[in-house]
């Protein structure tokens, strides 16, 4: 994938339900001043996350597709080329302001949560620690996915003009 800042999608795993709680103690989970709702909001974060769909928002992967799909007949055809970019565009856009922005909301609260969790001195040290942790994994995916959320689409137009050469005989 050629997203921004060379993004490797994949919802980091230190910061999934089950990672967490791997890292609590036994005292941790057995006390009601220790139950956050972190484990919650993280579930809620990667299912949503899982949602995204990486090769719609990805210039590279697209025009990929396009040639695989739509090869022999986009030869001396930049008016074929653009109908097709802009479908690509227009669907990385929707993707964008449904699926990415209500992933980028859930890790967003699933972040808030863990940060809230590290502030909790019922919980042990080594939890508190996990907390912080996973709160600065998901902030790095926030503003990856942010960077995602604003610029990629602008080289939809630049896999469309690359195109264009490509099946342009001359």
């Amino acid at each position: 994938m050629a997203l921004k800042n060379n993004y490797e999608p994949g919802y980091p795993l230190a910061a999934s339900n089950a990672a967490w709680q791997k890292k609590k103690s036994f005292l941790d989970k057995a006390k009601a001043a220790t139950k956050t709702g972190l484990g919650a909001q993280l579930t809620a974060a990667q299912q949503a996350y899982a949602r995204v769909k990486f090769n719609l928002l990805d210039p590279e992967a697209v025009a990929k597709h396009i040639r695989e799909e739509h090869g022999g007949e986009l030869l001396d055809d930049n008016n074929k080329v653009d109908v097709l970019i802009n479908q690509a565009k227009n669907a990385a856009y929707q993707h964008q302001n449904t699926v990415l922005d209500a992933a980028i909301d859930h890790l967003s609260v699933a972040e808030a949560k863990a940060k809230d969790t590290a502030k909790n001195k019922a919980l042990t040290a080594a939890a508190q620690t996990a907390a912080t942790a996973i709160a600065k994994d998901l902030r790095k995916h926030i503003t990856a996915l942010t960077v995602i959320r604003h610029d990629d689409l602008d080289e939809f137009n630049e896999v469309g003009v690359k195109l264009k050469e490509e099946f342009t005989r001359g």
